[in-house]
């Protein structure tokens, strides 16, 4: 990704849409009667095996991703497909972790715990969704947690989550745990101690799936351990990998968790 003294290929954060110049309600329009042409073109085509059942079954499906799309392009309204942002920070707290502090041409409309794509002019067509790690501090500038092997890392959206707290307390107490194999590749130890210290409502807990060195109480995958720690009536705030979000809606409803208490990322448009 570019360096801060790449000032002649900036990076780029896209909202809403991968590309400039396009009218996000005239796209809606398209994909809506696209998909009802498709519909109508599968249903005589399909005959005899397209039945009834079928067809009810296919017009809700297309209808939840029409009112998805038609969402997403209230969302975006008549603001800008993408934002150019300059890199002025790259810090590596791990051999496969990089942070790096991006400040956007313009402010970036944020969302705790939204995630956002980005692509880079070296790699174009080449989008990743990462989640800042902070609201936009007062000269526009936000943190990008990426993993060298594949996407963001789950700890970035929550830690912007517990900034939001921490920006308008409300007498919440929160509990956040820090998923990691061992100590050492806990990156962001130091700022969250930091979190920490600054707020008495903040308890983080560390979470070590493969560490013979940690305690009792910290030993075990994030999900069991923060299971440990739940209270009823408590909201759940879930990031990782897909698979690891998978088990854990599982595992959270066979628990008799209310699904409005489980939240789980959200992409720029959702």
């Amino acid at each position: 990704m570019p360096t801060a003294s790449d000032d002649d290929h900036p990076a780029r954060v896209s909202l809403a849409a991968a590309w400039d110049s396009v009218d996000v309600r005239a796209a809606a329009d398209f994909w809506c009667k696209f998909g009802d042409a498709l519909l109508a073109a599968v249903a005589r085509h399909a005959q005899p095996v397209w039945t009834p059942q079928l067809t009810v079954v296919a017009e809700r499906a297309l209808g939840r991703a029409m009112r998805a799309i038609r969402r997403a392009a209230a969302h975006a309204g008549d603001g800008r497909a993408w934002w150019h942002v300059e890199v002025i920070g790259h810090d590596r707290p791990s051999p496969d972790i990089a942070i790096l502090t991006v400040r956007p041409w313009r402010r970036l409309p944020f969302r705790p715990g939204q995630a956002v794509p980005v692509c880079t002019p070296r790699r174009p067509g080449h989008w990743r969704w990462l989640s800042p790690a902070n609201a936009p501090r007062a000269d526009g500038t936000v943190e990008l947690h990426v993993r060298a092997v594949a996407g963001g890392t789950g700890l970035a959206p929550l830690r912007a989550l517990v900034e939001q707290v921490a920006a308008a307390p409300d007498g919440r107490r929160v509990t956040l745990i820090v998923g990691a194999r061992a100590f050492t590749d806990l990156y962001d130890s130091i700022a969250l101690d930091k979190l920490q210290c600054a707020h008495d409502w903040l308890t983080i807990v560390p979470a070590f799936s493969d560490d013979p060195c940690a305690g009792p109480a910290e030993r075990g995958d994030a999900l069991t351990i923060a299971l440990d720690h739940h209270e009823p009536e408590q909201d759940i705030y879930l990031c990782g990998p897909p698979a690891m979000l998978a088990d854990a809606r599982s595992r959270l409803r066979a628990l008799d968790i209310r699904a409005a208490r489980i939240h789980l990322p959200r992409r720029v448009g959702e």
